[in-house]
């Protein structure tokens, strides 16, 4: 399927019947993200409403509130700092990535538009990863990101909840480290599916969990492993078989599939030569836990904010102020 596509001749201000519901989730996880062009004006409670049609049904907000934004639950994006928040998602990313359960969607409602630019670019996660070598599709599903600001230990590739295919995750401004995680034995699999394993049910970053992840094997990335790793995710997921974008009208509402599309703010964005630029955002709750494998034996969180564990020289870099992890670009 190509990537996006535009729904027309369906007001979502009126719940639509589960069966379409259910193929518009389908179409989603198939195509990344869809527009319903030219809804016109939303109140905060429709927009509301129609988020919770998708994923898990209920709004989980993560984002600072604007002064001008009518709701806690809106993120309001904006390329002029008094009417939004600016400078929002220049990198490829999936948003909530500091959660264990990422959103499973997220929806953006146009409210400005400048005369020129203001695109979102999407990217199709799995025909990035079927893109690959098969060599390469064997390294990335041995490797785990761990978030700069949280500390959650997402896997680079896992199963998309819909449709089953394998697609990349990496969020390129918030990660903290990379992990390679050695190849399993069958006791090290066992003793991390025991419910009496030392972080069964671990819910957080939490210190002291070194004397368990050392000498076993495990690689974190350097900084030029990092920096080269970070570089060809973002060159993969620019490629033009990969990539899309949509021009926004005044009242457009894009929906996005959290988990099959990784998504940025095209440069054009952030400029304010062609205008204000406003949009409204709002972030649906996920429905499954994001955790490595089982056999990979690492816990869900890693205490990112201390040393790092696996004591082996490589990056582990905690957010700075701004919440941005490792810097593998300085031009971004």
């Amino acid at each position: 399927e190509p990537l996006g596509a535009e729904v027309r001749d369906l007001d979502l201000r009126q719940r639509p019947p589960e069966e379409v519901l259910s193929r518009l989730e389908r179409e989603l996880a198939e195509r990344g993200f869809l527009v319903f062009p030219e809804l016109g004006e939303l109140s905060s409670s429709e927009l509301a409403e129609i988020s919770r049609y998708f994923g898990g049904r209920e709004l989980q907000s993560r984002h600072s509130v604007h002064s001008e934004a009518v709701s806690e639950d809106i993120f309001r994006l904006s390329n002029r700092e008094e009417h939004g928040i600016p400078l929002v998602g220049p990198q490829w990313h999936n948003d909530g990535s500091t959660e264990r359960i990422l959103f499973s969607h997220v929806v953006f409602h146009a409210q400005r538009i400048p005369s020129r630019g203001g695109e979102t670019e999407f990217a199709d996660l799995a025909k990035a990863f079927e893109s690959l070598p098969t060599h390469q599709k064997a390294e990335r599903s041995q490797l785990a990101s761990v978030n700069a600001y949280s500390g959650v230990v997402h896997p680079l590739v896992h199963r998309h909840p819909v449709t089953n295919k394998h697609v990349l995750f990496l969020h390129l401004g918030q990660t903290g480290a990379i992990v390679r995680w050695p190849t399993p034995r069958t006791a090290e699999r066992d003793c991390n599916e025991s419910s009496s394993h030392p972080w069964a049910g671990l819910e957080a970053m939490t210190p002291g969990l070194e004397s368990l992840l050392q000498d076993k094997g495990y690689h974190v990335f350097n900084q030029s492993e990092m920096i080269n790793l970070l570089h060809r995710y973002d060159e993969l997921l620019s490629f033009p078989e990969h990539r899309g974008s949509h021009r926004y009208r005044v009242g457009d509402l894009v929906v996005v599939d959290n988990l099959a599309a990784a998504h940025r703010a095209a440069p054009s964005a952030h400029d304010t030569r062609n205008g204000l630029r406003i949009l409204h955002r709002m972030t649906v709750k996920g429905t499954e836990r994001l955790d490595v494998p089982l056999e990979s034996g690492l816990p869900p969180f890693l205490y990112i904010f201390g040393e790092n564990p696996f004591c082996d020289g490589g990056v582990w870099q905690a957010s700075d102020y701004y919440g941005v992890g490792f810097r593998w670009n300085e031009s971004v």
